[in-house]
């Protein structure tokens, strides 16, 4: 049977879309399970309605902005003005009612609460993505209210690894950067009983300092919002030293992404503290960030 016309039904669908994938592996060296995330993900978001109450936030979303520079996830992260609960019955309904002409459905499982999230609760709930009624996938997306959201949201486009099917790349609205900043910051700042160990949200941290223009005067007023409602820990001077056990996660995550500047600690840590000491020293007011220069610079 021809490549096109094997396409139409739902298995040949899934046995092309599967080939495709482990043809993209090959020629990116991404593995072909990161793939497969990435268009389950897409495919979910897809589902929702465009009415401006979900807003795509946490790692998928800098993956949305930066590609395959961002380091890998294994969750969707979603942030709603409703309560988490409510939210979650919501996207249940929207992705049941959903026409679905590219051949996924989505099967969701056990529901757990987030004892740290954002003030107005947070859940996680598993997901598993199927292609052709067989498993492609399974992830976790996590739901948040009640974060501070100063900026509108970009409206960023996903990927094309669709497209051989006529599937469009999808629109959706992700969290903008200085927000992502924000949350970030108090993150890995927050005092904790026991070791810190999101050792992602330096990792991102490093992402943008080394790819991104940031205004001073929009991170901080993101800065002060998100510290004011989440109301934990007071604004830092400067960005603390991560623990020394950082040192291998790290480089592990660092290699993952594509085009990061380091994959060691210190030299990761020094990045991010470019960015934020002068600028959680001063706010840098009327000022902005120069990732090429690594330094701030008088705003135009």
């Amino acid at each position: 049977m021809p490549e096109r016309e094997r396409g139409r039904t739902p298995p040949g669908f899934r046995t092309q879309l599967l080939q495709r994938l482990r043809n993209e592996a090959l020629r990116t060296g991404i593995p072909a399970r990161r793939l497969q995330q990435r268009i389950a993900f897409e495919r979910l978001l897809a589902r929702l309605p465009r009415d401006g109450e979900w807003v795509l936030k946490g790692g998928f979303a800098l993956q949305f902005r930066y590609g395959l520079q961002a380091r890998p996830t294994g969750d969707v992260d979603l942030r709603t003005p409703r309560a988490p609960a409510e939210a979650l019955d919501r996207l249940r309904q929207a992705t049941a009612a959903a026409t679905a002409t590219d051949n996924f459905s989505f099967e969701f499982g056990e529901v757990a609460r987030e004892l740290q999230g954002a003030p107005g609760g947070s859940l996680r709930a598993r997901v598993v993505a199927r292609v052709a009624g067989l498993e492609l996938v399974a992830f976790h997306i996590d739901l948040s209210s009640g974060d501070a959201l100063i900026d509108p949201p970009d409206l960023l486009r996903g990927s094309d690894l669709l497209q051989f099917a006529g599937i469009a790349p999808i629109e959706f609205p992700v969290y903008p950067v200085p927000q992502h900043l924000a949350e970030k910051l108090h993150a890995y700042t927050l005092p904790r009983g026991q070791e810190n160990t999101r050792v992602r949200d330096l990792v991102d941290l490093v992402i943008i300092a080394a790819t991104e223009k940031v205004e001073a005067d929009r991170l901080s007023r993101s800065v002060e919002a998100t510290f004011a409602v989440r109301r934990t820990h007071p604004i830092p001077e400067r960005l603390p030293e991560p623990p020394a056990s950082w040192e291998q996660p790290f480089g592990s995550m660092a290699t993952e992404a594509v085009n990061l500047p380091t994959t060691a600690l210190r030299e990761g840590h020094a990045l991010a503290a470019q960015f934020w000491d002068p600028f959680l020293a001063n706010r840098a007011v009327h000022q902005i960030w120069l990732p090429d220069r690594r330094r701030w610079g008088a705003s135009p």
